[in-house]
């Protein structure tokens, strides 16, 4: 019973984590998956348009810094990364352009050898 009841006070903090205090501007994620596919978003976003919007992957990447916690950082980039292949294996799926589908296998082979 303690855990169900910790995970549902892990997602009510989710918020106040994410943006203690503050009253309107955007909302934090839902959930982890919620919160991984934003970030990764956000990050081609940014790498194609060069804006500058608010992340809570850093917001929630800073708590766990500040709670000592560097093996849930580590699993936070670990899953970041899985997000991102993820995403390039969507955007395979759709490409009808073949020298994008060459580039979308050879980075997904970089970032797995990465891994």
């Amino acid at each position: 019973m303690v855990v169900v009841r910790d995970s549902v006070q892990m997602r009510q903090d989710m918020g106040n984590i994410c943006n203690p205090g503050q009253k309107g501007g955007s909302r934090p994620p839902r959930d982890l998956t919620g919160l991984l596919r934003e970030a990764v978003l956000v990050e081609n976003t940014e790498q194609k348009e060069n804006r500058n919007k608010p992340c809570w992957e850093q917001e929630f990447r800073n708590f766990l810094q500040s709670r000592n916690q560097a093996d849930m950082v580590s699993c936070l980039d670990f899953l970041l990364e899985t997000e991102r292949i993820q995403v390039l294996e969507e955007e395979e799926k759709e490409i009808q352009n073949r020298k994008r589908a060459e580039e979308i296998k050879a980075t997904k082979l970089r970032k797995l050898k990465e891994i």
